[in-house]
C-alpha cells in the first residue's frame, strides 16, 4: 500500500512537470516562429551572422523543452535512447519546417540558418544524453539496475504518466517496463 501510494505521487509529480514543460513549450514555440516569420527582421550584432549563434541557441532550448514536455514518446517502449533520438528528428523537422515557411512572409529560407538550427538541435541532444549518463543511464538506453526503483535516483523522471493519469502504462501494466533493444514485442 505505502508503495502505491509513493508511486501516485510520483506520477502526480511528473506530470504537473509536464505540463509545466507543455506549456512553456507552446508558448516558446509561439513566439520563436513568430520571430521567425516577422517581415523585415534584421539581427546586428557583434559578429557577422551573429543570426546564426541565435538559430542554434534557440532550437536548443526549443529541443530542450520538447524533450522535457513528454510529447514525444515511443508508445510501448519507455526507452530514453529512442525517445531521445525522435526529439532530435522531430527538431531537425520542425527547423525545415520554419526556414521553408518563412517565404510565405516575405523571409528568406537560407539553408545556413537550418544548419544553424539543427546544430542546435543536436546540441542539446547531446547535452541531455550527457545529463542523462551522469544521472545513471547505461549506454543501452535504459537505466541501470538499482536505480528507478523505490526511492531510487533519477528513473522515475523518465516514466510518462499515461492519459488515465497513472504510472507508465504505456508500457505494460504499471510499473512494467520493456526492454530497449530495437525490435518490437510480440502482439504490437
Amino acid at each position: 500500500m505505502r508503495r502505491g501510494l509513493w508511486l501516485g505521487r510520483m506520477s502526480r509529480r511528473l506530470k504537473n512537470r509536464q505540463n509545466v514543460f507543455r506549456v512553456v513549450f507552446g508558448l516558446y514555440t509561439s513566439a520563436l516562429l513568430t520571430a521567425t516569420h516577422w517581415p523585415g527582421l534584421v539581427v546586428d550584432g557583434p559578429i557577422d551572422r551573429t543570426d546564426l549563434v541565435i538559430h542554434a541557441g534557440v532550437f536548443f532550448w526549443w529541443t530542450v523543452l520538447l524533450f522535457g514536455s513528454g510529447l514525444v514518446a515511443m508508445g510501448g517502449c519507455g526507452c530514453f535512447a529512442r525517445r531521445l533520438v525522435w526529439t532530435g528528428v522531430c527538431g531537425v523537422v520542425f527547423a525545415g519546417f520554419d526556414e521553408l515557411t518563412q517565404p510565405m512572409f516575405s523571409r528568406v529560407a537560407d539553408p545556413l540558418d537550418f544548419l544553424a538550427d539543427s546544430v542546435g538541435v543536436l546540441a542539446a541532444a547531446g547535452a541531455i544524453w550527457v545529463w542523462w549518463r551522469r544521472r545513471g543511464g547505461d549506454g543501452n538506453g535504459q537505466w541501470a539496475v538499482g536505480n528507478g526503483g523505490e526511492g531510487g535516483e533519477g528513473g522515475e523522471e523518465f516514466k510518462t504518466p499515461s492519459v488515465r493519469g497513472g504510472a507508465d502504462t504505456s508500457a505494460g501494466s504499471p510499473g512494467e517496463e520493456k526492454e530497449c533493444r530495437g525490435e518490437e514485442e510480440e502482439g504490437e
